[in-house]
């Protein structure tokens, strides 16, 4: 039995899009820890598909209540993740996209985040990983 019981080094995050005209918009939230700009994103839930851990995180970090569409996987990415006492964990990223419905203004994590609407090219050089930075390159 180890030592240290290390988490799935796997999570899930949910990119969230509107449109504007003929472009998509992107919507990011800043970090709880260091204020960064994100995309919601968490543990997947026991119990819960990708998916469906996916939406929750949406909501919890943002409000996010999407179009009654399923969400798509549209790729992944890696960050570290430092945990407690130091520890460092590399974690892939499983990424879905949902088109938005309505953003909630009354949200679980709504006094520890902000959130912003971006271009992709404006979320690709937001964010500090450059693995979603790619992964944002690459979306319409």
């Amino acid at each position: 039995m180890p030592m240290i019981k290390r988490p799935s080094s796997q999570q899930v995050a949910l990119l969230c899009y509107r449109l504007k005209g003929t472009e998509r918009e992107y919507l990011l939230v800043t970090s709880r820890d260091t204020g960064r700009w994100v995309i919601p994103k968490g543990w997947i839930k026991k119990g819960k598909s990708a998916e469906r851990s996916a939406l929750e995180e949406g909501w919890e970090e943002a409000g996010i209540v999407p179009k009654k569409t399923r969400p798509h996987r549209v790729g992944t990415y890696t960050y570290n993740k430092r945990l407690g006492k130091g520890l460092v964990v590399s974690v892939e990223v499983n990424v879905f996209e949902v088109e938005l419905s309505k953003l909630e203004n009354k949200y679980p994590e709504v006094s520890e985040r902000k959130r912003r609407w971006m271009t992709r090219d404006e979320a690709a050089e937001a964010v500090h990983e450059p693995s979603l930075t790619k992964l944002l390159q690459s979306l319409p």
